[in-house]
């Protein structure tokens, strides 16, 4: 009797222990390793490229965004007057194409902005936001694709105008401009 005892308290201990491994896994075996989350991430498109055309976006800006903005980008669309913080002046927008382009797409708080600035790719497709971008681009100037400020052509060549300007201001009857400056300064 004493055999039948002990194989049936070596068969329990055998499957209890079998149980507690499954519950609470092997421990010879290595746990998958998690990929690093990468920390605050923006959403972004890789190497941007602004495949945009103004013209065809203004019918698209029209329809979706003059509410706010205007129809002349000025931020005084007949919603945006309702506003608090008011629809941004575009205008006057220092936005890169790029930022342009993911805060049209995705909503002003994909980059901090406005929460009040609704994500539009549900409404546009992937070409239009293109030419939404182009259009706002124009509307602030910056009517290149690389979204940069548009600069007309000096009378005076290359230079801008501001330097040439500075060359004759800097002799003034002979003295330098700060002897000038300096002579001027005082009340």
């Amino acid at each position: 009797m004493k055999t039948g005892r002990l194989a049936s308290v070596v068969s329990t201990t055998f499957v209890l222990t079998i149980c507690l491994a499954l519950l609470t896994g092997c421990p010879d075996r290595p746990e998958p390793e998690e990929p690093d989350p990468q920390p605050d991430e923006e959403p972004a498109v890789e190497e941007f490229e602004l495949v945009g055309d103004a013209q065809a976006g203004q019918p698209h800006y029209d329809a979706q965004c003059a509410s706010c903005h205007g129809a002349e980008g000025r931020g005084d669309g007949p919603a945006g007057a309702a506003l608090d913080p008011p629809a941004a002046d575009l205008t006057e927008t220092e936005l890169t194409a790029e930022e342009i382009y993911i805060i049209t797409r995705d909503g002003g708080p994909a980059l901090g902005q406005s929460p009040l600035m609704a994500p539009f790719d549900a409404a546009l497709d992937e070409q239009e936001l293109h030419d939404v971008t182009a259009y706002v681009l124009e509307l602030a100037g910056r009517d290149n694709p690389s979204g940069e400020p548009s600069s007309p052509p000096s009378e005076e060549g290359d230079m801008p105008a501001d330097e040439s300007d500075a060359e004759t201001d800097d002799e003034v009857d002979g003295e330098d401009s700060d002897e000038v400056d300096e002579a001027t300064d005082e009340p």
